[in-house]
């Protein structure tokens, strides 16, 4: 059973109590931290008390009670400040609402949470060690770099990336969605500045790159998304795969590894190495793991793509840089749409499959790869993490029959 009391600005602590029957123990956690523990008979009816007082004040008190006295089936009730909330069969069926909304909790560091029977904690110390875990996610001082952030996948990640607290650089060809990703950042209160970039043009990522180190510093953080699939390349009843071109395949397989991987980390890679400090992020597809119908360019490129991601991961290890990518499942885009809906809205027969050997049976939403970008971002949550792919596909390349 947890519930979480909120102390001072977008801090949380949370007292967890914990009660074995089968053991005859009841137990609380402070934060993860042991705080008390009692041996009880199974006989022995269950009533206890923690009193919460907070600065001036008026105390809080929690009250357990265990109701009946079944081992598997018991029955337990909780009060706070005398209002009743049910537990039933050892299970929170109702949670304990408005407890951030109570004025006890908005307390500032150095005031004292006491126990009954227990030493004084200071919620300074409380604070201090929750707010290591938390900084585990933090991204300030981090200078990011988003190629493709003009795109939905992208843009998605980049504001997720500066609402963690990194300044964003808002990488593509497209100024009027780069300058409106940008807008979207900044009136959330995030820092980002677009700047104009070609993922296969040399000089246009190192102009770009220039750019970036002027207005904020080392890039520590590298997106690679700029990448889609083409028409020209996609095998249809009237384009057989025998009749591509092979110069449309070389712009489609160029677009999704040379510029989705290759020429960045050409770019990017070395500077993260001689400073000794960077993270990479490749995003990768379902059809890097098994070849999908139709989108065979994209497919092969895509798989080109996790090996690459591999292969960096391995070489730039020992200098402070790690690589990963990021699998997503079927996210409704721009650059699938027409694979994916008719003309009326309608979802295709390739739609229906999808959704049918997806676990989840829906498509993702842009986002939801926030969480695995921060995580793998953070220099301090995957500080051993490199070389990996985080899939993020609702179980689809865990489906087989």
């Amino acid at each position: 059973m947890k519930f979480s009391i909120e102390i001072g600005e977008n801090e949380k602590h949370i007292i967890e109590f914990t009660f074995n029957q089968l053991l005859g123990r009841s137990m609380v956690c402070v934060d993860g931290i042991e705080v008390f523990r009692k041996k009880r008979w199974l006989s022995e009816p269950l009533v206890d008390n923690y009193d919460f007082e907070i600065g001036q004040f008026e105390p809080v008190r929690v009250r357990i009670e265990k109701e009946r006295k079944l081992i598997f089936a018991s029955k337990y009730r909780i009060y706070l400040n005398n209002r009743l909330t049910q537990l039933h069969q050892g299970m929170l069926r109702s949670l304990i609402r408005g407890l951030a909304d109570v004025p006890y909790f908005k307390a500032c560091e150095g005031l004292l949470l006491r126990l009954p029977g227990l030493f004084p904690f200071s919620c300074a110390r409380l604070a201090s060690r929750l707010s290591a875990h938390m900084k585990l996610f933090d991204l300030k001082g981090e200078v990011a770099a988003i190629i493709g952030a003009t795109g939905e996948l992208g843009g998605a990640i980049a504001e997720g990336l500066a609402q963690a607290g990194a300044r964003v650089a808002v990488l593509g060809r497209n100024q009027q969605k780069g300058e409106a990703r940008v807008k979207k950042i900044t009136d959330a209160s995030g820092q980002a500045a677009f700047f104009n970039a070609d993922a296969v043009s040399r000089d246009s990522l190192h102009a770009a790159h220039e750019a970036i180190k002027k207005l904020w510093g080392p890039v520590t953080i590298l997106v690679n998304a700029a990448g889609g699939n083409d028409p020209k390349v996609t095998v249809t009843a009237e384009r057989t795969f025998e009749s591509i071109e092979l110069a449309d395949w070389q712009a489609n397989f160029d677009l999704n590894l040379v510029g989705g991987v290759l020429l960045p980390c050409q770019e990017f890679g070395p500077a993260m190495t001689a400073q000794g400090r960077g993270s990479i992020i490749n995003i990768a597809s379902v059809s890097a793991h098994l070849p999908l119908s139709r989108v065979v360019a994209y497919s092969a490129a895509k798989a080109a793509v996790l090996n690459l991601t591999q292969f960096l991961s391995r070489e730039w290890a020992t200098k402070g840089v790690r690589v990963n990518s990021i699998t997503p499942g079927f996210f409704p885009a721009e650059q699938n749409r027409k694979l994916l809906f008719n003309d009326d809205g309608s979802p295709t027969a390739r739609t229906k499959s999808i959704l049918g050997h997806t676990p989840m049976a829906r498509f993702g939403v842009a986002d939801e790869l926030i969480g695995a970008a921060i995580f793998l971002a953070s220099h301090q949550a995957s500080s051993f993490v490199t070389g990996t792919d985080i899939r993020v596909d609702g179980g689809f390349l865990s489906q087989t029959i």
